[in-house]
């Protein structure tokens, strides 16, 4: 059984959220704390088989690895790419394989500023910068009674459902 409720995420157009630590990617994907480099914190949620484009401002650096994941956040493979620079930022475009869900990038230098005004956005060109947003919105199910409602499923595919009809009205059915 399950508690009907759950949250629904949307981000802008910048999918870097800008956190970043000291520290390395290396070949196999796993963090590593040696070297001067940086890299971002979290693991970026992408679409597979999709062109993108990573922007920041200029630093000491002329290097981006851009590391690819799976839908469970396994390591799929890195790739190097040497930054273009246009405007005092730096960027580079690539596309994620057929099975990359998630990315993860590092450089070969300590931050400090260096990731300022990062952007990760769909497409092959880089556009204004726009800070990172994120909305969540959260849908609780109760009943007439403002009990929040249990929904249930069993292995044999039995189980309840809310829907929307054409009415515009809600309908939890049970035992489907």
């Amino acid at each position: 059984s399950t508690v009907s409720a759950c949250r629904i995420k949307s981000v802008g157009k910048n999918l870097f959220d800008g956190e970043v630590e000291l520290g390395w990617i290396d070949g196999t994907g796993d963090n590593k704390w040696f070297g001067s480099g940086s890299r971002t914190k979290n693991y970026i949620k992408v679409k597979p088989n999709t062109d993108y484009t990573i922007q920041f401002k200029i630093g000491n650096i002329n290097r981006i690895y851009v590391y690819e994941y799976d839908i469970n956040k396994s390591f799929i493979k890195y790739i190097t790419k040497f930054g273009i620079v246009s405007n005092d930022m730096i960027y580079i475009t690539f596309k994620t394989q057929s099975n990359t869900y998630y990315i993860r990038w590092r450089t070969d230098t300590e931050f400090n500023g260096l990731f300022e005004n990062g952007q990760l956005e769909l497409g092959t060109e880089a556009t204004d910068y726009e800070h990172y947003q994120e909305s969540n919105l959260y849908i609780t199910a109760k009943d007439e009674e403002g009990n929040i409602i249990e929904l249930y499923s069993l292995p044999n595919g039995v189980r309840d459902r809310i829907y929307q009809a054409e009415d515009g009205q809600w309908y939890l059915e049970k035992n489907v």
